[in-house]
């Protein structure tokens, strides 16, 4: 496991503890209230933290861009067998077609 995940996996862990030990604590009685709002907002940044770091330490955006890559290249090589494919001469009107004897 590479140091950066490593780091993502720990700030992950943090992330849940302090989630854990804060939610119960957060004030959410009034609607309009100030406290309300902050703890609202708290808990909305702290998700946004964890999924960040959840998201990176599975690797899904390695594997977004190793798709990615795979189906550039796939074009490419498509693209390049086109330029590179013999041409077909078609026989126009009274030209006889030659078949090859092996």
């Amino acid at each position: 496991m590479t140091s950066k995940k490593l780091r993502a996996l720990t700030c992950f862990m943090i992330g849940l503890t302090l989630l854990f030990y804060a939610v119960p604590r957060l004030p959410f009685q009034g609607i309009g209230d100030q406290a309300t709002g902050f703890s609202l907002i708290w808990l909305l940044f702290a998700l946004l933290v964890v999924g960040a770091n959840l998201h990176y330490a599975l690797g899904v955006e390695y594997e977004e861009q190793r798709a990615y890559r795979k189906k550039q290249q796939a074009s490419w090589w498509r693209y390049r067998m086109m330029q590179n494919r013999p041409r077909v001469v078609r026989p126009g009107p009274g030209q006889r077609v030659r078949r090859r004897s092996w």
